[in-house]
């Protein structure tokens, strides 16, 4: 399942943005300013559709997991890439928990493999039996 644009929209007009103290390079900046970005968003208090949802609750429950979806991020020197690159984790997790495989259809080998694994095996056979001593009769 995917989420569409304008559920998108309303997820980032949802999330609620929460700076904090970074550490490693980047110098004096790092430490004085929070220029750390977390994103959350709360599904139970979202207004996306209600399709979607229902899908996002149905995979929560079976999963054992929250309802409050975070991301942080602590790249980038400035808060506002900060910002955009923990929505985008945020939006990616949330792509990635609807994501639902295809089923894969089990298949006979064919005719012409199973003859081409005989002749392997049969040729290989052959190497190793050369590789014996030879026995004297």
């Amino acid at each position: 399942m995917k989420i569409n644009h304008d559920q998108r929209k309303i997820i980032c007009n949802e999330v609620k943005f929460k700076s904090f103290l970074i550490s490693g390079p980047g110098g004096q900046n790092l430490q004085k300013n929070a220029t750390g970005a977390e994103a959350r968003w709360d599904l139970s208090e979202s207004r996306v559709d209600l399709y979607l949802k229902e899908a996002i609750e149905q995979i929560i429950l079976f999963k054992g997991l929250s309802s409050l979806f975070q991301a942080r991020c602590q790249t980038h020197r400035s808060l506002d890439l900060n910002k955009k690159e923990a929505l985008k984790k945020l939006l990616l997790h949330l792509e990635k928990l609807l994501f639902v495989p295809k089923k894969r259809i089990a298949t006979k080998p064919t005719r012409s493999s199973k003859v081409k694994t005989k002749e392997a095996k049969q040729s290989k056979s052959l190497i190793k039996k050369f590789r014996q001593k030879v026995k004297e009769y």
